[in-house]
Protein backbone atom coordinates (compact mmCIF):
# COMPACT_ATOMS: atom_id res chain seq x y z
CA UNK A 1 0.00 0.00 0.00
CA UNK A 2 1.26 3.73 -1.03
CA UNK A 3 1.93 5.80 1.87
CA UNK A 4 -0.47 8.51 0.62
CA UNK A 5 -3.51 5.47 0.58
CA UNK A 6 -1.97 4.86 4.08
CA UNK A 7 -2.24 8.67 5.08
CA UNK A 8 -5.93 8.86 3.83
CA UNK A 9 -7.28 5.73 5.56
CA UNK A 10 -5.81 6.78 8.81
CA UNK A 11 -6.74 10.22 8.49
CA UNK A 12 -10.47 8.57 8.17
CA UNK A 13 -10.05 6.63 10.75
CA UNK A 14 -8.65 8.56 13.37
CA UNK A 15 -10.21 11.73 13.08
CA UNK A 16 -10.30 15.20 15.26
CA UNK A 17 -12.23 14.47 18.92
CA UNK A 18 -15.25 16.79 17.35
CA UNK A 19 -14.82 13.78 14.47
CA UNK A 20 -13.90 15.92 11.64
CA UNK A 21 -11.09 14.85 9.87
CA UNK A 22 -7.83 16.77 10.07
CA UNK A 23 -6.72 19.43 7.81
CA UNK A 24 -3.45 20.22 6.98
CA UNK A 25 -3.80 23.20 8.42
CA UNK A 26 -4.79 21.70 11.74
CA UNK A 27 -2.09 19.35 12.07
CA UNK A 28 0.88 21.75 10.65
CA UNK A 29 -0.79 23.80 13.59
CA UNK A 30 -0.96 21.20 16.23
CA UNK A 31 2.64 19.45 15.26
CA UNK A 32 4.02 23.00 16.03
CA UNK A 33 5.27 23.04 12.43
CA UNK A 34 7.14 20.03 12.32
CA UNK A 35 4.30 18.75 9.59
CA UNK A 36 3.95 21.65 7.33
CA UNK A 37 0.41 21.72 5.83
CA UNK A 38 1.92 21.88 2.24
CA UNK A 39 3.92 18.65 3.41
CA UNK A 40 0.40 17.23 4.68
CA UNK A 41 -0.58 17.79 0.71
CA UNK A 42 2.07 16.11 -0.46
CA UNK A 43 2.06 13.26 1.59
CA UNK A 44 -1.59 12.99 0.48
CA UNK A 45 -0.99 13.44 -3.39
CA UNK A 46 1.56 10.76 -3.09
CA UNK A 47 4.29 13.21 -3.98
CA UNK A 48 6.34 12.13 -0.82
CA UNK A 49 7.54 8.20 -1.35
CA UNK A 50 9.77 8.10 1.65
CA UNK A 51 8.83 10.18 4.71
CA UNK A 52 10.89 10.13 7.57
CA UNK A 53 9.82 8.74 10.94
CA UNK A 54 10.16 12.14 12.73
CA UNK A 55 7.22 13.32 10.61
CA UNK A 56 5.11 10.39 10.76
CA UNK A 57 5.78 10.17 14.91
CA UNK A 58 4.50 13.52 14.58
CA UNK A 59 1.57 13.81 13.06
CA UNK A 60 0.56 9.55 14.95
CA UNK A 61 1.13 11.49 18.37
CA UNK A 62 -1.42 14.50 17.00
CA UNK A 63 -3.98 12.24 16.00
CA UNK A 64 -3.65 9.83 18.32
CA UNK A 65 -2.40 6.62 17.15
CA UNK A 66 0.34 4.35 17.32
CA UNK A 67 3.26 5.18 15.41
CA UNK A 68 3.24 1.63 14.08
CA UNK A 69 0.61 1.85 12.16
CA UNK A 70 2.18 3.46 9.32
CA UNK A 71 4.46 0.35 9.05
CA UNK A 72 1.95 -2.37 9.29
CA UNK A 73 -0.06 -3.71 6.71
CA UNK A 74 -3.90 -3.72 6.92
CA UNK A 75 -6.36 -4.47 4.03
CA UNK A 76 -8.59 -2.75 6.54
CA UNK A 77 -7.29 0.54 6.55
CA UNK A 78 -7.49 1.32 2.95
CA UNK A 79 -11.63 0.95 3.21
CA UNK A 80 -11.69 3.24 6.93
CA UNK A 81 -12.27 0.04 8.62
CA UNK A 82 -11.64 0.24 12.57
CA UNK A 83 -7.78 -1.55 13.01
CA UNK A 84 -7.62 -4.22 15.40
CA UNK A 85 -6.70 -2.33 18.96
CA UNK A 86 -3.07 -1.77 19.69
CA UNK A 87 -2.41 -3.49 23.34
CA UNK A 88 -1.93 -0.47 26.17
CA UNK A 89 -3.45 2.15 23.46
CA UNK A 90 -6.47 4.06 24.33
CA UNK A 91 -8.66 6.20 21.98
CA UNK A 92 -9.48 9.45 22.76
CA UNK A 93 -12.93 8.60 23.69
CA UNK A 94 -11.69 6.43 26.02
CA UNK A 95 -8.93 8.48 27.25
CA UNK A 96 -11.49 11.16 27.95
CA UNK A 97 -13.86 8.65 29.58
CA UNK A 98 -10.87 7.36 31.65
CA UNK A 99 -10.55 11.40 32.64
CA UNK A 100 -14.06 11.48 33.26
CA UNK A 101 -14.17 8.21 35.68
CA UNK A 102 -11.39 9.51 37.64
CA UNK A 103 -12.38 13.02 37.67
CA UNK A 104 -15.68 11.39 39.49
CA UNK A 105 -13.86 9.53 42.15
CA UNK A 106 -11.73 12.30 42.74
CA UNK A 107 -15.08 14.55 43.48
CA UNK A 108 -16.98 11.87 45.38
CA UNK A 109 -13.45 11.35 47.71
CA UNK A 110 -12.77 15.43 48.03
CA UNK A 111 -16.98 15.15 49.01
CA UNK A 112 -16.63 12.79 52.05
CA UNK A 113 -13.29 13.96 53.09
CA UNK A 114 -13.38 17.59 52.96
Amino acid sequence: MHIAQKFEGLLEMYRRPDGRRWSGQEIDEATDGIVTRSYVTNLRKGRIENPGFEKLKAIAKVMDFPPELWFEESPDLKDGLPIDSVPGHLSVAEKTERVREESDCNTKTTSTTG
